[in-house]
């Protein structure tokens, strides 16, 4: 046993004691439970069945015979001290805080040593702290508490002292003591209607909640037995009445014997709120002329709009029929910031106690965690850049794209090649035919002349076209035709087929990460909502800071837009729009095409938005509001809510099957060659003209001279 005591000069105060014990068990009873609050409290004990009996710990109960009776100076006795651990046992405790009332000259080694050796074997692995009224001030019983500490087992043997009823119990009350993170068990001797009144009228004053976990443990006197008994209230500031419910008895032989509504937790037994719990939601885009409390509720039509907070205000609206309860709902119109180290909002509505929890989804950030509690994850919203992903990225001639520029550097060096061949062969040929008709004028042809003849055959043979086979008569120039022919199909075959296969197969999407969207030609903006600008205000990523400075801010007025305006710009293409994925998917699948819709890309910028609801700081309804989200979760409630509101999409994979057409984008650079070669001829015509004249005003001249 390890045993230190610390102490001032002036004030002693909490002394701290490592001490032995064993973990004692509990009885349960299944028959129905009887609540009377009115009842006496030695009466006759509940008759219990046999069968309906059960030991889930095992007792070891120390031999040593132990006084009985009760220490008029206030200090806990061996039965006390039993009925505590059997206490710590059931609620599976392993810190405890016993308040003992001594005499300060009493409080010494010797006398500590001696009274707390008989517990030895009752409080073992028990890190337990005895709070001394006697030689402590009684507002020093909270200090004795820290935040996020383990859940503590209380024991205040005598309730009966002045100083538990004027000072520990409201001190405690006072700052929130009695909740779900500290197990009181509160012990009265006599039991008669003096101390039933003294009870009642004690915990009425007190701020007691419907999260309370108090046992109030009554002593009969004979037997060694104790009644047992379930205090707690609804709603202290609401108004509510104290309860004091029936829960079992506890006896030397058998340990606690409870009714089996007891081996419930109080979440599931405690669930007839009645008084009605104010909450809060915000609402941003109402564009309908209805009250806020109809466009919320509303689940049918204009769900791009506020869709977070009605999705979650649904699933919320089913936390009213499991406890029994109403929502009176304050809008307000944003989340909640800290501005000038004031909230608004629905933080706002929380940090000032003016509702108990939001039914709109609150965004997980440390600096609220300071000031609010969450629930469980309720809802995950995310937030991507979306854009119709350009069917190629960088836009040149498409007819150029099916062979590498390589290839088309070959064919022109080979067309050249041939084009001289046959200006050989012509040639050849031209001497053949004047050597045959012996002619007397030799007619020398410039070569110039015959070699826009002989470009015009090579070309015809690469396009399939032609010559006419009387035209040529050598078997070499015959040779060079048919060859080229074979060249012009094979290449003619690997082109046409890229071409309509390119065409009918689906594209790899090239911009795919957020460096590639930064350097595309692409217009990027947001949504007008505080949220985005406090993520790329506080994110890390140095790409998306340039994004913002660069691309978004620049252009403010035209980027950081509404969604409505957004998701314009992003069904004209060209635009790439930060957003909530399903609140911009569920506009865009109204807007566009099926073939557009399949377009579409998403790039992620940040990880997911967990979101759950927000309660106001040791709110008491912080169990029974996470125990109802859980039940959601594992029911399917949850999934079957996430499913009305989600957006089928469009099947691509269908779309790929269909029809394809040439857009004029890409038919653009035909047009502008083929424009740019009839321009060409018109200048040639223009300059033969002018020399034509020219040329016939000089012969004019001529001749009249």
């Amino acid at each position: 046993m390890q045993l230190k005591i610390v102490s001032t000069a002036t004030t002693t105060l909490t002394t701290y004691v490592t001490i032995s014990a064993s973990m004692l068990g509990t009885t349960e009873v299944t028959t129905a439970t009887v609540f009377s609050s009115n009842a006496t409290f030695c009466g006759a004990l509940v008759k219990l069945r046999p069968a309906a009996i059960r030991k889930p710990y095992k007792t070891m109960r120390a031999t040593k015979t132990t006084s009985t009776s009760h220490n008029g100076n206030g200090t806990a006795n061996s039965n006390e001290i039993e009925v505590f651990a059997d206490f710590l046992g059931f609620n599976k405790l392993r810190h405890a805080i016993i308040v003992q009332d001594t005499q300060s000259e009493s409080l010494n080694h010797s006398t500590l040593q001696a009274t707390l050796g008989d517990f030895e074997a009752l409080l073992e692995n028990v890190r337990t702290t005895v709070f001394n009224i006697a030689n402590s001030k009684a507002d020093q019983f909270k200090d004795i508490f820290y935040a996020a500490s383990p859940r503590l087992g209380i024991l205040l043997p005598h309730f009966e002292n002045i100083v538990v009823q004027k000072h520990i119990l409201p001190e405690a009350a006072a700052v929130d003591l009695f909740n779900n993170s500290q197990a009181w068990l509160i012990m009265a001797q006599y039991a008669n209607d003096n101390v039933w009144t003294l009870i009642k009228g004690t915990f009425n004053k007190l701020n007691i909640n419907i999260n309370a976990d108090i046992t109030l443990a009554i002593s009969c006197r004979k037997d060694n037995i104790y009644r047992l008994y379930d205090v707690y209230k609804i709603c202290h500031k609401c108004g509510s009445p104290l309860n004091i419910l029936e829960k079992g008895y506890w006896s030397k032989e058998n340990g606690f014997i409870l009714h089996a509504e007891f081996k419930k937790s109080f979440v599931r037994r405690r669930r007839n709120i009645q008084p009605i719990i104010k909450v809060g939601s915000l609402i941003r885009e109402k564009s309908i002329n209805v009250t806020n409390l109809e466009y919320i509720s509303d689940t049918e039509y204009h769900k791009e709009h506020d869709t977070m907070q009605r999705k979650i205000f649904a699933l919320m609206k089913m936390v009213e029929p499991m406890l029994n309860t109403s929502f009176d709902v304050l809008f307000t119109d944003t989340w909640g910031a800290n501005v000038n180290g004031s909230w608004d909002g629905v933080i706002g509505q929380l940090v000032r106690n003016e509702i108990e929890f939001s039914v709109c989804p609150i965004r997980f950030t440390s600096e609220r965690t300071l000031f609010i509690t969450y629930s469980p994850e309720l809802h995950i919203e995310y937030v991507n850049f979306i854009f119709r992903h350009p069917r190629r990225n960088v836009i040149r001639n498409i007819f150029f794209e099916p062979l590498a520029d390589e290839v088309w550097w070959s064919v022109l060096a080979v067309t050249g090649l041939m084009i001289l061949l046959l200006a050989i062969f012509v040639h050849h040929k031209q001497q053949q035919l004047e050597v045959k008709s012996n002619a007397s004028i030799h007619v020398d042809i410039p070569i110039e002349k015959r070699l826009d003849f002989i470009i015009f055959i090579v070309l015809e043979a690469i396009f399939m076209q032609g010559p006419a086979p009387a035209i040529f008569h050598l078997i070499s120039t015959r040779t060079l035709i048919i060859t080229t022919c074979i060249f012009s199909v094979m290449l003619l075959q690997f082109y046409s087929a890229f071409i309509v296969g390119s065409l009918l197969a689906t594209l790899p999407h090239s911009i795919t990460t957020v460096e590639a969207l930064y350097n595309s030609s692409l217009d990027i903006g947001m949504e007008d909502v505080v949220y985005n600008y406090e993520l790329f205000a506080n994110i890390r990523s140095p790409i998306a800071h340039e994004i913002y400075a660069n691309r978004i801010s620049k252009h403010s007025k035209g980027n950081i837009v509404t969604l409505e305006r957004g998701v314009e710009r992003i069904g004209r293409g060209g635009f790439a729009f930060y957003v909530g994925t399903n609140r911009a998917y569920r506009i865009l699948k109204s807007t566009l095409n099926d073939a557009e819709f399949c377009e579409l890309q998403e790039i992620q910028l940040s990880a997911p938005y967990l979101t759950s609801s927000a309660l106001r700081k040791n709110s008491i309804y912080r169990e029974h509001l996470a125990n109802c989200i859980l039940t959601f979760r594992t029911s399917g409630l949850m999934r079957y809510n996430e499913i009305l509101w989600e957006i089928r999409k469009t099947d691509c994979n269908l779309e790929q099957n269909k029809d394809f057409e040439v857009d004029i984008e890409h038919f653009t650079p035909l047009l502008i060659f083929l424009g740019m070669a009839m321009l060409q001829s018109v200048i040639v015509l223009l300059i033969e003209m002018l020399w034509f004249r020219r040329k016939k005003m000089k012969s004019l001249i001529i001749g009249n001279t």
